[in-house]
């Protein structure tokens, strides 16, 4: 199917607006239809190219395309009978290009995933020491997942992680976020301007409502050492004073569940259970960034 009979299914009132959408859905879409017929990449491929088109598809989504339409667009992909002809030029091409294309992504240590407004990192880079493969800077701090020891330590522990900035009287904190069972769709805290921004923060403007937040609590507290190290981004002597907490896993992966433009509290809480202070941060390319983390490292060197 080509990009301009994509635009007709999907019924774009501006198609060349959403060209190269559209062009990278379909591009993924006839890679997944080619491989269902003639078995052409590995497993790790095969997860990659998997990823890169429910990626493709939120795009879509955000862009304003129906869910309908774009499902409609993919089942005629996976019925163009021209892709289950496995020896032809044409699918041997397209198995060639796609295999390149993985070869250079799954070689790079490290790629940003550009939210509206703020940015994930992911670096698939071993270090000696404390790190982050995966992080947002968020206002005062950082979030992501944390490495909290050395890869050589027995103890090493890899865990989703709010770090900080200063001293702080919180002796724990929560994740607070959009409970997806109770609303499907992201929430305009404002009513559409009605109501002021919370915290005064535009960030948060999708973030949950009272009658329907997810509450994830903290495991545990981070040894002050090393998060000074993780706020920093270096090890040394004389690193600002930090503070952190350990989050479970589920975490980030309610996190990556949310659209986009969506935001998430932590909220810090005092030895009394008071909230004493909170900060945000987007849910953004969350979900792509994790994919990208999760791919076998082929380092170049390795390679050779």
């Amino acid at each position: 199917m080509s990009v301009s009979s994509l635009a007709l299914v999907l019924g774009t009132s501006d198609p060349s607006g959403g060209a190269a959408l559209e062009a990278t859905f379909i591009g993924r879409a006839r890679a997944i239809a080619a491989d269902e017929a003639c078995d052409l990449f590995d497993e790790n491929q095969r997860t990659a190219l998997q990823s890169g088109l429910s990626q493709a598809r939120r795009d879509l989504r955000r862009a304003g395309y129906d869910g309908g339409d774009i499902d409609a667009a993919l089942a005629r992909v996976r019925t163009d009978r021209q892709l289950a002809d496995c020896s032809s030029e044409g699918v041997t091409a397209l198995a060639e290009d796609y295999r390149s294309a993985y070869a250079g992504y799954a070689r790079q240590p490290s790629l940003s995933f550009e939210g509206p407004r703020h940015r994930w990192t992911a670096d698939r880079t071993e270090y000696e020491f404390v790190h982050w493969p995966l992080v947002q800077k968020i206002d005062g701090g950082h979030f992501g997942r944390a490495v909290l020891s050395g890869p050589r330590d027995e103890t090493r522990q890899v865990e989703p992680a709010v770090v900080l900035e200063g001293q702080s009287d919180a002796v724990s904190a929560m994740l607070v976020l959009r409970d997806t069972a109770k609303r499907a769709e992201p929430y305009d805290r404002t009513l559409g301007g009605l109501y002021a921004l919370p915290d005064g923060e535009e960030l948060a403007r999708y973030s949950a409502p009272s009658h329907a937040e997810r509450r994830i609590f903290a495991s545990g507290r981070i040894d002050p050492a090393q998060a000074r190290v993780l706020n920093a981004g270096e090890r040394g002597n004389d690193l600002p004073e930090a503070y952190g907490f350990r989050f479970p896993e589920s975490a980030l992966t309610a996190l990556a569940g949310l659209e986009p433009e969506e935001a998430a509290a932590i909220e810090l809480v005092d030895n009394r259970g008071r909230v004493i202070d909170r900060v945000w941060v987007e849910a953004g390319q969350l979900q792509a960034a994790l994919d990208f983390a999760s791919v076998p490292y082929e380092s170049i060197t390795a390679s050779r």
